[in-house]
């Protein structure tokens, strides 16, 4: 018997020392965990059986100490007895369902089995020196203690084994069961013995395994939940429609956390001054009923956590959520539940919710961490998504009013030209020298005019309708601008330079490239003086052929010349005011030109002039090394 007893005192004292530096390291972790707390208080009473099992040993071999045999049965009693209540308590609180009431109902049961074991103490004085014998009577309060918490402890491990989602932990709990067992099958003292020692093991595997799902696991997870953020936040930024990007979110969400069930709320209209209701645009594994559920602020879970602009954390639903239940068949179906607002710029604009079932596992503070973080970033794709939707409507409607504008301008305008064709017809042997001068200004506004309107029809087609492609010559296009805007080069008494190399011809629409060049020129004339001068070139370079077209006009300040090829952008300038424009042309020519696989840019100092650049790749073929030089240039 006694090498048993000596291999199951150290059996004892070895666990008992490891499981003892797995509570310190639990503790340090999060001392405030009322698992971590419950696991404290079940290894104290663990420690107290395994003391009382020492000391009933101790007491065979040191029967003639004074008090030794019945102290130390009513110490292994009640810790025991402890053990099991404590036990009970702790796995009701690994799966989320412990109820305070019953807590405060087992432990004061606890406590009055503790006082009848003081009394039975102080009673039995007179037999303080009685030996103890080989074979352990327990008392039936003894017996009613394991049924009820050891069995109750052992229906919820097998009710409960998905939420506890840890093999260690049920082997711990199973073992530990058993060892208390063993008492009822023999009571002899030396399968006491044995039985304290598995019940031991079965702690320390508890300890372990706690380690492991609250610090080790978590350490070697966060990579792994980096990596996934990562990937989550290139899926849903690479969406753009609103509903694919939510669709996107709530399944990658579940997928994260292995959730049963996400859900996203969504402000109605997803305006921050504008009062509106929260509705439930996009779901996984919610019922189909709940879509489009309108939720009331400061009412209900999802209320909630609208109206205090906090995350909302439950173990368990039915139990510890005590408001009003927004959400049908919550209270029977719920068990773990995270809401998380999504806040920007101050305001929630939807709320995340994050479900498991009832026998699921239980959310935990990294879960939680890891929904934090993600819900900063959902709230920005959701924001811009709304943004982007915005902004195309609005481009629509300005288009449309711009086509709608210039069809209608043109209709009067194509009216006043015919009208001026008739007139010199009319007066054709009869208009003087003043007249003709006349005629010809007025015929020129309207010309201008007309370009103007075509102008904005242009950037519409060049978006929209696409381009006409064909072999294009650089000097045919720079002769047809200047014809085209030979008029205005001679009000001005512009002097135009050429400078036209042999360059390879390139691919692109003639009318549209033609149209931006215009653009350029007639710029450098509008803001060249009279009797200035500007020079048009053409050259190759590289595999590239270059225009360029240069003045020496009033110039372009530094401050405004990333803007100048923004739609309707007119720069405000001294000694420019008088110049009228609609701020589409330059638009017009940065579309053209890109769609073209080309690039536009200027250089300007005021009082100067300005150079504009705009390059196309030509038809000659790129060789490697060329192609390399190109890109280092560029």
């Amino acid at each position: 018997m006694f090498p048993l007893t000596t291999v199951t005192l150290l059996i004892n004292g070895l666990t008992l020392a490891l499981a003892l530096g797995f509570l310190i390291l639990i503790l340090w972790q999060n001392p405030r965990k009322e698992q971590n707390q419950f696991f404290a208080v079940f290894l104290l009473f663990l420690i107290i059986w395994n003391v009382g099992s020492f000391l009933v040993q101790f007491g065979l071999v040191a029967a003639d100490i004074p008090g030794i045999g019945v102290f130390a049965l009513t110490l292994t009693q009640f810790g025991f007895s402890g053990a099991s209540v404590g036990i009970y308590v702790l796995t009701t609180t690994l799966i989320g369902i412990q109820s305070k009431q019953f807590r405060i109902l087992a432990f004061s049961g606890l406590g009055v089995f503790a006082g009848y074991q003081l009394f039975l103490l102080s009673i039995q004085g007179g037999l303080l020196n009685n030996a103890i014998s080989l074979d352990l009577q327990l008392p039936m309060i003894f017996v009613i203690f394991y049924f009820i918490f050891d069995g109750a402890t052992l229906f919820l491990v097998w009710r409960y084994r998905k939420k506890i989602a840890s093999v260690g932990l049920l082997a711990g709990i199973l073992l530990f069961i058993l060892g208390q067992g063993f008492i009822f099958f023999n009571p002899q003292l030396i399968v006491a013995s044995f039985a304290t020692s598995l019940g031991s093991i079965g702690g320390l595997i508890i300890a372990f395994s706690i380690i492991r799902k609250e610090i080790i696991e978590p350490l070697a997870e966060r990579e792994n939940q980096v990596e996934t953020m990562h990937r989550l936040s290139v899926a849903i930024s690479s969406q753009v429609a609103l509903d694919t990007v939510l669709d996107e979110i709530v399944g990658q969400t579940a997928r994260l956390l292995e959730a049963d069930a996400v859900g996203i709320f969504l402000k109605e209209p997803p305006k921050p001054d504008v009062q509106g209701i929260f509705l439930l645009r996009s779901g996984y594994e919610l019922p189909k009923s709940y879509m489009g559920l309108q939720i009331t602020p400061a009412k209900g879970l999802i209320g909630t956590v609208i109206d205090s602009h906090k995350t909302i954390y439950l173990e368990n639903y039915g139990r510890d959520w005590h408001g009003e239940d927004e959400l049908p068949l919550a209270r029977d179906t719920f068990g773990s539940v995270v809401a998380i607002p999504l806040i920007y710029s101050g305001h929630v604009i939807g709320v995340l919710l994050v479900v498991n079932g009832k026998h699921g596992r239980v959310f935990d503070r990294q879960d939680i961490y890891v929904l934090e973080l993600l819900s900063a970033q959902i709230a920005i794709v959701i924001t811009h998504s709304h943004l982007f939707d915005e902004q195309k409507e609005l481009d629509r409607l300005k288009s449309e009013m711009i086509r709608m504008a210039s069809h209608d301008l043109k209709n009067p305008l194509m009216g006043a030209m015919t009208q001026m064709e008739l007139l010199r017809m009319e007066l054709d042997s009869h208009i003087t020298e003043a007249v003709d001068k006349t005629l010809k200004t007025v015929e020129w506004q309207l010309e201008r005019m007309k370009r103007i309107i075509q102008g904005v029809l242009d950037v519409e087609r060049a978006s929209l309708l696409g381009f006409e492609w064909e072999i294009c010559t650089p000097a045919h296009i720079i002769e047809d601008v200047l014809a085209e805007l030979a008029h205005l080069i001679d009000n001005k008494k512009i002097a135009i330079e050429t400078h036209i190399e042999e360059v390879p011809n390139f691919r692109g629409d003639p009318k549209q490239f033609e149209r931006a060049i215009i653009n350029i020129v007639e710029n450098a004339i509008k803001f060249t003086l009279v009797n200035g001068h500007i020079v048009v070139s053409v050259y190759s370079e590289g595999q590239y052929v270059v225009f360029k077209i240069q003045d020496n006009g009033v110039g372009i300040p530094k401050e405004i010349q990333e803007r100048v090829f923004e739609r309707f952008y007119r720069g405000q300038q001294a000694g420019v005011e008088h110049i009228t424009g609609t701020g589409l042309g330059l638009s017009l020519v940065k579309t053209i030109v890109e769609s073209h696989k080309g690039k536009v840019w200027l250089e300007s100092q005021p009082q100067q002039g300005t150079t504009f650049y705009v390059r196309v790749p030509s038809l000659v073929k790129f060789s490697d090394s060329q192609k390399n030089n190109i890109k280092e240039a560029t």
